[in-house]
């Protein structure tokens, strides 16, 4: 049977509360039917913590309209930082959201409070907002989502939002108070599990300690090194040796620019050796400030000493950068960009040897865009050189490049020459390639010369062939 027991709560400082018809009319009440078990003042707890958590219940699920908040509970929730599907509300509320919102630096909280019931009630009144409040009397409280969480889709469903009441009983209690998406009041099987994922609105239970001091005290993180590279900055620290599993759940990475007073906690990494964290969305010659903290269950250890590093001049280049000729006037340009890596733009340059003494710009491409046709003067037998960089405030990577020969005849046909055999004496070239390679391959090209197609020598498309041993 599992009942709340308020001396416990009050003695960690979780007060829990009870949610009762309140004068508020724009938010839902529920009635406690059994109160002989509890004290008066217990009862006045239970019923102020049912109110409070109520009404962030619907905050929640108001929030849970923004794209970037929705994603965010379900890629917390299923780190299981606790064993179970819980985010802890302190771990998120500085997290920053981008969508549908046109305000820098807007995060969870600002979110949240804009969508708590009192917000214009209390938004012109002095002293800390109502979900500092929230979190300085409840430090532990959550969002979880206890089923069907890895099968939410939350590019698109939003779930009904619950919560536990402060005189919830495993045995006796039938139903929980929910909110719809749309806005609306439903009724929530407590006992049978329904078939869609739910949020539900508690206290974490598992990071609660036997004695009042609280949970296990995470190491102190220290010898904080940044350094750069193409990518950007490198953050590498040390721990002490009684670091374990058993202390240490994960890091904390916080950073600041020069033109910002305050830091921001910045990344989030799990695991105990975990020790360094590479920083690739930076702007190039921008300084940046960081620190580092650890984490076990809701502790947070004090941070390291902060280290400023300065990002390099230019940004990362562009990967597996490919040109290819596969069809008549068309050159296709193919490229990755480095994971995690800011840019503003990619530039891409061209010269056609006789034709071109220097490199010129044809096209530059927006973030994030992976490949170009290049259709402009492309006609047989010109060599033509690629180049592409790119650019982040005026400062552009290191240059890739990649060349195509303009063949005279189409390649997407099939050719009328073709080689009938071709001999190879392995045992000349012994060492040419080991064994564990399997056979040799040979990449065979013939080019023409002349564009003549009466002339004996005629371009081939390129040709990968294996031979056996002659």
């Amino acid at each position: 049977m599992r009942k709340i027991n308020l001396l416990k709560w009050t003695v960690l400082i979780i007060v829990l509360f009870m949610f009762n018809f309140c004068s508020k009319d724009n938010f839902q009440t529920e009635q406690v039917e059994e109160v002989q078990n509890y004290t008066a003042d217990e009862l006045r707890m239970i019923e102020q913590y049912n109110q409070d958590v109520s009404l962030f219940a619907q905050a929640i699920s108001k929030s849970l309209h923004n794209d970037d908040f929705r994603k965010l509970v379900k890629s917390e929730a299923i780190k299981q930082f606790d064993g179970d599907y819980d985010i802890l509300l302190k771990r998120i509320v500085d997290i920053q959201l981008n969508s549908n919102n046109s305000k820098s630096n807007y995060t969870v909280k600002n979110l949240l409070e804009e969508n708590h019931p009192l917000f214009e009630e209390t938004n012109n009144k002095s002293g800390n907002s109502l979900i500092d409040d929230l979190q300085e009397q409840y430090p532990d409280l959550q969002i979880a989502v206890p089923i069907h969480a890895e099968d939410w889709d939350a590019n698109s469903y939003i779930p009904d939002v619950t919560y536990i009441p402060g005189d919830f009983d495993e045995t006796t209690t039938q139903t929980l108070v929910g909110y719809t998406s749309e806005g609306n009041i439903n009724t929530l099987d407590a006992v049978n599990e329904p078939d869609v994922p739910v949020i539900v609105i508690g206290l974490n239970e598992r990071i609660m300690s036997p004695n009042p001091g609280g949970s296990v005290e995470s190491p102190t993180p220290f010898d904080l090194i940044g350094s750069t590279n193409e990518n950007g900055i490198h953050l590498s620290w040390s721990m002490p040796s009684e670091a374990s599993y058993s202390n240490t759940n994960g890091y904390n990475i916080y950073r600041k620019t020069s033109e910002e007073n305050n830091f921001k906690k910045y990344a989030e990494i799990y695991g105990v050796y975990n020790k360094s964290y590479n920083d690739n969305n930076v702007t190039p010659n921008e300084s940046y400030e960081y620190y580092v903290t650890s984490f076990y269950m809701a502790y947070e250890s004090p941070g390291t000493r902060s280290e400023t590093v300065k990002a390099p001049d230019v940004p990362a280049s562009v990967e597996s950068f490919d040109a290819i000729y596969d069809y008549p006037g068309e050159v296709e340009l193919r490229w990755d960009n480095p994971a995690g890596v800011y840019y503003e733009h990619t530039n891409v340059n061209r010269k056609i040897l006789g034709v071109n003494s220097q490199y010129i710009n044809i096209v530059q491409l927006p973030f994030n865009t992976v490949n170009y046709m290049d259709l402009d003067n492309i006609t047989g037998g010109k060599t033509i050189k690629y180049q592409i960089r790119q650019e982040v405030n005026g400062y552009q990577s290191n240059a890739n490049y990649d060349m195509v020969k303009v063949p005279y005849r189409d390649v997407s046909q099939k050719s009328s020459i073709y080689i009938k055999k071709i001999s190879f004496n392995y045992s000349d070239f012994p060492n040419l390639e080991p064994w564990a390679m399997g056979r040799p391959e040979f990449l065979i090209k013939i080019f023409n010369v002349d564009e003549d197609p009466s002339a004996d020598a005629v371009e081939i498309a390129s040709t990968m062939c294996s031979f056996t041993k002659w």
